[in-house]
């Protein structure tokens, strides 16, 4: 099954998250996802203005595992808690420091606060769909209460670790769980305050005064261990900014997944070359020897007739090579990404990028883009440009099983980011001048010139196909706004 979620990273940048399931009962998982960018011809992206490497340059592919899934209130609840499991291994370091114990205990820090992170993240998610104000009011109780127990036993752990025989870096990386956590505190206590702006419940201002004593009493916190990240209203917080990505790197680092990339069909490429290269020497030589027997081993004719030869044999091989090219490669991929928990190879992904001419488009694609459109207005003036980026994905289920990790892991994440900026550059100016009627006269406004680029996304697994359309409201000055057409399952299209 994928779960898949869109939004706009940036004024550049859309990004999409997509989620693989480790299927247990299979050997391997494989999962097909197509984009179709529909793209206006006004903006003058094409297959010979923007290539393969402009494309490849223009995404970002990121792959990592889905963090171990807590509630909140138990992530230091019990004997088997992510907590219970840090403090285990705390004591275990100082009973035996040695270099298994100090990888462990470094695992552990890292987890947990991936696991914080996830579980805050979700609970505040959970809070502001919500519209009754009772439960409202009951998840904000239970957000706050465990947010104060996680962060006090997690701290109270600085007693066991801080002695004499175990080196400064581990008491720094410590110190560096301790920061991240008060810091993902004051970013999710801010999204509350905000979502209490807009939202009518009886007990706001007493829940609004316990979100800003905790973040007061974390700034106050970090201030006196010393930690850099302190905001401050005179100040850029350039510090503030650069440690949290800083410190989110290292401990999110204990999810990513190494991966070697390299183009598809190499040793085939090298084969239609000598391919090539065989037949256009095999005309050469038969030219060669036709000569040789017509005019005699030495003439004027025979001359001319290796020139001529060697002029074809050229020609022959290039356009072998194209042919072959063409017919062939065309049906691999541009690259295979190997997929790796340490050395150990769990799957294999494939991604391919390709201009498409509307005749081969599938008629489900189609249905789906030409929602909401007329027929004739899309003939006569909404002529496209379509691309079409293919990945394919094959998770080796049973290998990951064997292979050896504390905390149940589920799956993959893989976050897919395109960057928009070259399609900004032939864009008229966004704002345009308008007339509008008064009821005594008329005045004069500015519009807004905005392009609209049309993504359809496929999610293929082995039971069902899914479909997604958006539209990527643009302006020169990037995007202004994402919309969600349609989605429909298979099943039901």
């Amino acid at each position: 099954m994928i779960d898949a979620a869109i939004k706009i990273h940036d004024k550049y940048q859309i990004e999409i998250k997509l989620k693989y399931q480790f299927e247990n009962k299979r050997r391997a998982t494989s999962y097909k996802i197509e984009y179709y960018i529909f793209i206006p011809n006004n903006l003058g992206i094409h297959y010979s203005t923007y290539k393969k490497n402009d494309f490849y340059g223009d995404i970002q592919n990121y792959i990592r595992f889905k963090t171990p899934v807590y509630l909140l209130n138990k992530i230091a609840d019990d004997r088997d808690s992510p907590l219970a499991r840090l403090k285990n291994t705390c004591e275990g370091l100082v009973r035996n420091p040695n270099d298994r114990s100090r990888g462990e205990y470094e695992y552990q820090i890292k987890m947990f606060s991936c696991i914080v992170k996830s579980s805050l993240r979700d609970h505040v998610n959970f809070i502001t769909s919500k519209t009754n104000s009772e439960e409202i009011v009951t998840l904000m109780e239970t957000y706050v209460h465990s947010l104060k127990s996680i962060s006090a036993e997690y701290r109270k752990l600085k007693r066991i670790i801080n002695v004499p025989n175990l080196g400064k870096d581990i008491y720094s990386t410590f110190l560096f769980g301790d920061e991240y956590i008060s810091l993902l505190i004051e970013k999710y206590n801010f999204k509350l305050l905000e979502y209490l702006k807009t939202s009518v419940i009886p007990s706001a201002d007493t829940l609004n005064r316990q979100l800003l004593d905790m973040v007061r009493q974390e700034v106050t916190y970090r201030r006196n261990n010393g930690y850099d990240s302190i905001p401050s209203e005179d100040s850029d917080n350039e510090v503030l900014i650069f440690r949290y990505s800083v410190l989110k790197k290292y401990l999110e680092s204990v999810l990513s997944i190494d991966t070697s990339k390299k183009p598809e069909g190499l040793l085939l490429e090298q084969f239609i070359l000598s391919l090539a290269a065989g037949l256009a020497m095999v005309f050469a030589t038969a030219a060669a020897f036709w000569g040789h027997f017509v005019y005699g081993s030495y003439s004027l004719p025979v001359f001319f007739t290796l020139i001529i030869s060697y002029m074809f044999k050229d020609r022959i091989k290039e356009l072998t090579r194209m042919f072959f090219t063409s017919k062939i490669l065309r049906l691999l991929h541009d690259h295979r990404i190997k997929i790796f928990m340490g050395t150990r190879k769990i799957g294999v992904f494939r991604e391919s990028f390709n201009f498409i001419k509307r005749n081969t488009i599938p008629k489900s694609i189609m249905k789906i883009r030409n929602l909401h459109r007329t027929k004739e207005f899309d003939n006569k003036f909404s002529k496209e440009r379509i691309i079409l980026y293919q990945k394919k994905i094959e998770l080796y289920s049973k290998v990951f099983k064997k292979k050896y990790f504390d905390y149940p892991i589920s799956g993959i994440n893989g976050i897919f980011r395109l960057n928009i900026s070259r399609f900004l550059h032939k864009m008229d100016n966004p704002d345009k001048p308008i007339f509008l009627l008064t009821s005594d006269g008329y005045t004069k406004s500015m519009a807004k010139r905005v392009y609209h680029l049309n993504m359809i996304i496929k999610y293929s697994d082995f039971d069902h196909n899914y479909y997604a359309r958006y539209r990527i409201v643009l302006t020169r000055h990037g995007i202004k706004r994402l919309e969600e057409i349609a989605t429909f399952d298979s099943d039901g299209f």
